[in-house]
């Protein structure tokens, strides 16, 4: 129902509860913070030129999804009940609309993100939606005109309090609100709501001011006496302000926006409107954790956690400068994190694989490498190739790649005989990575419902 210029977004997640779907999630907004980053670094100049170099590639699929991030096309996006979100689906198998959708917790809708481009496309699934509605048989459906700067605070209270609507955009430029007619009453209260707290923002002022040479907010809400201060900056983040500070509501902080971008020049407006409300869905984010003891072989590579608001756990995400990303759950095997580095950050080295299973373990993300001891012998299997050994006041580090290398290196370093590292090769190869047994390792299995689809490889990206 309105749009946010920021990086596009191209997936479509097809289950709303499954751990691929969050991991997804935490992949697309990792993107979007570095692609904004990457952006504000560039002039305007400069930009022009990468949208013109990457404007005539294709790709699909997630690929898609994270290459119009770099882009920084736009993206634009609602919400939808779970009904009408099912039925969108099936009639997007006709127009193959690229769309990434994430629950929301402790309600029957969906927020849904899709290409500003695509606004035509998706408007004409949702007038089809309604109009099948509208033709069932025994149904009785209601209308009314919503002002469109107050859409937004009543879709997002509809949503919050469960209340079914669809919501389209009329000639006139106001909103046609179509429900059910046994959700009159609730509708109603809905609507009275949304102009009561238009009302409580008689007290709220705000003004857009130049303060050396940049831009900032000044607002003040009378009745509670209060006055603040900041530099222009994207309408979530405002409106976080709005929540955190004065303890606005969400719609009445989306109200207040309304009136904050009446007082703001078409550039500052285009800024103000940069930001995703993808992002939203972040409920912690702890960037780029260090420790002292790191070595250097996991520099490049960033760490940090994440929590979404619409699922409990936190993970940790591994990313690097080549935009390759890893999202690690909590109970994660070793040896299934091996795998998701070695694959997604596209690792090759041994050691720098093992070195990044270590800081992962230190964070507490994956079992620590488990240590057993046969007799005078310690065995410590670190990596799906690599075991530490020690006997007596001895210890190496072994390639189990390579047995016959290794072998030497154990008769060499340890001075033991040809049959006695031939049995602690065996021993350190059959020992597991975790304390006796994968853990969930079931969770980790292929599905046979993908939950990323890729589209259409006759279909490229639309331009902007």
């Amino acid at each position: 129902m309105h749009g946010d210029d920021v990086a596009s977004a191209g997936t479509q997640i097809v289950s709303e509860t499954a751990r691929e779907t969050v991991s997804t999630i935490i992949n697309i907004l990792i993107k979007i913070i570095e692609s904004r980053m990457e952006q504000r670094r560039r002039d305007r100049e400069a930009e022009a030129e990468r949208q013109a170099r990457y404007g005539d590639i294709e790709m699909h699929g997630e690929q898609h999804t994270l290459q119009e991030l770099k882009k920084g096309g736009e993206i634009t996006g609602t919400k939808l009940t779970k009904e009408d979100y099912e039925s969108f689906k099936e009639l997007n198998k006709s127009t193959d609309m690229a769309y990434t959708a994430v629950p929301m917790k402790n309600s029957d809708y969906v927020d849904i993100y899709y290409l500003k481009s695509d606004e035509p496309v998706f408007k004409q699934n949702m007038e089809k939606i309604v109009e099948d509605k509208l033709k069932a048989p025994d149904a009785e459906f209601k209308m009314t005109i919503l002002d469109k700067e107050k859409a937004e605070a009543f879709q997002n209270y509809c949503a919050e309090k469960n209340v079914p609507v669809n919501m389209l955009e009329a000639e006139t430029g106001q909103i046609k609100v179509i429900y059910d007619a046994e959700k009159e009453l609730a509708v109603k209260k809905a609507f009275e709501h949304i102009e009561g707290t238009q009302q409580s923002l008689k007290d709220f002022s705000i003004e857009v001011k130049n303060e050396k040479g940049k831009p900032q907010f000044i607002f003040s809400d009378k009745e509670q006496g209060k006055t603040l201060k900041m530099n222009l900056s994207t309408k979530e983040r405002f409106e976080n302000a709005l929540i955190n500070q004065l303890g606005y509501s969400t719609e009445k902080a989306n109200l207040a926006s309304q009136i904050a971008l009446a007082k703001m020049s078409n550039e500052q407006k285009t800024f103000f409107l940069s930001g995703s409300k993808l992002e939203n869905q972040v409920e912690t984010y702890q960037k780029n954790i260090k420790f002292e003891s790191d070595d250097l072989l996991v520099e490049g590579f960033q760490f940090s956690k994440m929590k979404l608001k619409c699922d409990d756990t936190e993970r940790l995400v591994i990313s690097d400068k080549d935009g390759n990303v890893a999202v690690i759950h909590p109970d994660t095997s070793r040896a299934d994190l091996e795998k998701t580095i070695r694959n997604d950050l596209k690792i090759t080295d041994t050691a720098q694989a093992e070195s990044i299973l270590y800081k992962s373990a230190k964070i507490g993300f994956t079992d620590k490498a488990q240590t057993k001891e046969y007799g005078n012998i310690s065995i410590t299997r670190t990596s799906q190739n690599k075991a530490e050994l020690s006997f007596g006041e001895k210890s190496i580090s072994v390639n189990l790649g390579d047995r016959n290398a290794a072998k030497q290196k154990i008769m060499a370093e340890l001075g033991v005989s040809e049959s006695k590292a031939e049995k602690m090769l065996d021993k350190a190869q059959k020992q597991n990575l975790t304390k006796g047994k994968l853990i969930n390792a079931k969770r980790f299995a292929p599905k046979s419902d993908a939950m990323i689809k890729n589209k259409k490889p006759t279909r490229g990206s639309r331009k902007q």
